[in-house]
C-alpha cells in the first residue's frame, strides 16, 4: 500500500511539474507539502546482503566526470553504459576504485545542482545501468564511490519551489531566507527572489541554494538518500562541500560524526571522503569527525613547482602535513591527488613534457593513503583555467571510434601540437599511459607503499626528495630526482636495502654497509627495497 500511495504521488508531481511548466504559474505548496521523492522502490528499510563487498585498506581512485568520459548511446554524451564498456580499461589500468562526479539527477552538464535524489539523471541512463554498473565494477575488484551533494540544490528541487511559494511551507526551513532588512546583517552569498522581500543563500551560485542543517527535518533527509545510495551497492561518498553545511566548524565536525555513525548501521566500512578545500589545519579535525578520508590539496600545487623548479619543495610540507594530521587522528588517509574537475589539468604545467608528467605519477603513486587519478590525466590531456574547457570529451581515439563522447569540440586536446588518446598510447610501452599502468602495478605490489608510514630522510641535495615508506612487512625507500640532471647520492641508512625499481634506465644502487650510494638520472625516481 505504501509504495502504491508513494507511486501516485510521484505521478501526481510529474503531472504537476508538466502543468505548471507549461502554464508558467508557481508550484502550489499545498499540493507539495506533505510529499518527499523518494525512488520507486523506497519504502526506507535497506539489505545490501546481495552485494559483493570490495574490502583493502587503500587503494588507487580514479575520477571520472562522467558527461565527457564515454558514450554508449550515441549522443556525445558520456553515460552509466559507457562506464561499463570502460570497465576492462580501468582494470588494464590497474586502479581499484572509481569516484563518479554526480549521477543523480541535475539541472546542469555537471549535475551539482540536484533536482532528484532518488534518481539517476535521465542524460546518464537508468537506474537498472547503475546497478549493473555496480555489479560489474566489483567483479574485477573495483570499489565504487559517488558524489554526493548534500551543501545545496538546485533551485528546480520540489523543496526550494515549495519552500519559495509560501513562507508557511515546512519545506521553509530546508533552506536560509532573509527579508530585505534581515539582509543588512548578512554576509555575501544572498539571492533576491523574483523581485520579492525576501533573499535565500547561495553560497556558490544563485541557482544552488544551500540547505540548512540547522533543521533536523533536513539532517534526516541527506542520510536516508545516501542510506538509498548505499542500498543500490555504492561503497561509499565523495562529499562536496563538506566544510560549508555550517558557518561554524565545529557543527560541521559534530554533523559528519553523525552522518558517518548512521551510514555504519548498514555498511560498516562505509568509505566517506571529504573536499575540505583549505588549510592542512583545516582539515584536520575532520580526519577525528568522521570523515577519515580528506582530499589533500597542497600536493598537486608543491610537486608541479618542485619539478618546474628543480628543487624540492615537497617534502618538509608532507612532514608537517602528516604530522599535522596525526595529531587529530593517527589513522588519517591522505588523498593526493594532481588535478580535478575543478582546477588545470597538471599536464598543462609542463609545457607537454611527458618526462616531468611521469615524475609527477611517480610522486602521487608512491604517497600514503589513496591517491586520485582525474581521467586523461594518464594520457596527458592540457586545459586552461575554465571549468567547460577542463572538462574536455576524453580522449579515447586520435581522431574518432565508437564510445567518444562529443558534447563539446575538443579545443586543447585535438590539435596537430597535441592530441594525446588511449588507443595511441596503449601501443607504446613507453607511452604515459604505460607508465601509470606500471607505478600502479609496483604500488601494489609492495605493501609499504601501500599502507606505510612516511618518514621523511633528509639529504643534502635539495633536487631530491627521499622518504621512507615502513609497514609491519616492508620497508622502502624512495628517490625522486627533480632536476634535468643526473644526480648522485650518498646516504646512511640502517637496513639491508638492495632490490630497487628504477623509472629510467642509468638508474643504480650501492651499498656498502649502511651506506646507500644511488645514482639517479633527471627527472625520474627509484625505489628501493
Amino acid at each position: 500500500m505504501a509504495n502504491k500511495i508513494l507511486r501516485l504521488s510521484l505521478i501526481f508531481l510529474v503531472v504537476l511539474a508538466l502543468v505548471v511548466g507549461c502554464s508558467g504559474e508557481s508550484i502550489s505548496p499545498d499540493n507539495i507539502d506533505d510529499t518527499i521523492i523518494h525512488g520507486d522502490n523506497y519504502d526506507g528499510t535497506y539489505d545490501r546482503s546481495g552485494i559483493t563487498e570490495i574490502k583493502f585498506d587503500n587503494g588507487v581512485f580514479y575520477q571520472i566526470f562522467v558527461y565527457n568520459y564515454r558514450d554508449s548511446s550515441g549522443d556525445g554524451v558520456g553515460d552509466l553504459g559507457g562506464m561499463i564498456e570502460s570497465l576492462d580499461y580501468l582494470s588494464y589500468l590497474g586502479v581499484n576504485g572509481i569516484w563518479l562526479t554526480p549521477i543523480t539527477h541535475g539541472a546542469s552538464y555537471h549535475k551539482y545542482d540536484v533536482v532528484d535524489y532518488y534518481a539517476v539523471d535521465p542524460e546518464f541512463g537508468t537506474m537498472e545501468d547503475f546497478e549493473t554498473l555496480i555489479k560489474e565494477a566489483h567483479r574485477r575488484g573495483i570499489k565504487v564511490i559517488m558524489d554526493l551533494v548534500i551543501n545545496h540544490t538546485s533551485n528546480d528541487h520540489p523543496w526550494f519551489k515549495a519552500s519559495a511559494a509560501d513562507s508557511e511551507s515546512r519545506y521553509r526551513e530546508y533552506y536560509h531566507w532573509v527579508d530585505q532588512e534581515d539582509l543588512r546583517r548578512r554576509g555575501n552569498g544572498w539571492h533576491n527572489y523574483e523581485n520579492s522581500q525576501w533573499y535565500y543563500l547561495g553560497n556558490f551560485w544563485g541557482r544552488m541554494p544551500d540547505l540548512n542543517f540547522d533543521t533536523p527535518e533536513v539532517r534526516g533527509e541527506v542520510k536516508e538518500i545516501a542510506k538509498f545510495w548505499l542500498d543500490k551497492g555504492v561503497d561509499g561518498f565523495r562529499l562536496d562541500a563538506a566544510k560549508h553545511l555550517y558557518h561554524e566548524a565545529a557543527k560541521n565536525h559534530q554533523f559528519w560524526n553523525e552522518f558517518y555513525n548512521s551510514l555504519t548501521e548498514l555498511k560498516e566500512d562505509v568509505y566517506l571522503i571529504g573536499e575540505v578545500w583549505d588549510t592542512p589545519e583545516v582539515i584536520a579535525p575532520y580526519f577525528a569527525n568522521g570523515l577519515k578520508a580528506n582530499f589533500n590539496f597542497r600536493i598537486g600545487e608543491r610537486t608541479v613547482t618542485s619539478i618546474n623548479s628543480g628543487t624540492d619543495r615537497l617534502g618538509r610540507q608532507l612532514d608537517t602535513i602528516y604530522k599535522t594530521y596525526s595529531e587529530h587522528n593517527p589513522d588519517f588517509t591522505d588523498a593526493p591527488f594532481l588535478s580535478n574537475h575543478d582546477t588545470k589539468r597538471v599536464m598543462s604545467y609542463f609545457n607537454h613534457d611527458f618526462d616531468k608528467m611521469k615524475l609527477a605519477a611517480n610522486v602521487l603513486l608512491t604517497l600514503p593513503g589513496d591517491p586520485y587519478i582525474f581521467a586523461g590525466e594518464e594520457i596527458g590531456m592540457i586545459s586552461n583555467d575554465d571549468h567547460m574547457d577542463i572538462r574536455e570529451p576524453f580522449k579515447w581515439y586520435e581522431n574518432n571510434g565508437p564510445g567518444q563522447t562529443t558534447w563539446r569540440p575538443n579545443s586543447f586536446n585535438s590539435t596537430e601540437q597535441w592530441s594525446p588518446s588511449v588507443e595511441e598510447q596503449q601501443q607504446d610501452p613507453d607511452s604515459l599511459l604505460n607508465h601509470f599502468k606500471n607505478m600502479i602495478s609496483i604500488r601494489q605490489k609492495n605493501d609499504a607503499l601501500i599502507r606505510g608510514k612516511f618518514e621523511l630522510v633528509q639529504n643534502e641535495n635539495n633536487s631530491i626528495l627521499t622518504f621512507l615508506r615502513t609497514s609491519q612487512s616492508q620497508k622502502v625507500l624512495v628517490v625522486h630526482n627533480f632536476s634535468a640532471e643526473t644526480q648522485i647520492l650518498t646516504l646512511e641508512l640502517e637496513g639491508k636495502f638492495s632490490e630497487f625499481e628504477r623509472t629510467k634506465d642509468g638508474a643504480d644502487v650501492e651499498r656498502n654497509g649502511n651506506i646507500l650510494t644511488i645514482k639517479i638520472p633527471g627527472l625520474s625516481s627509484i625505489i628501493v627495497n
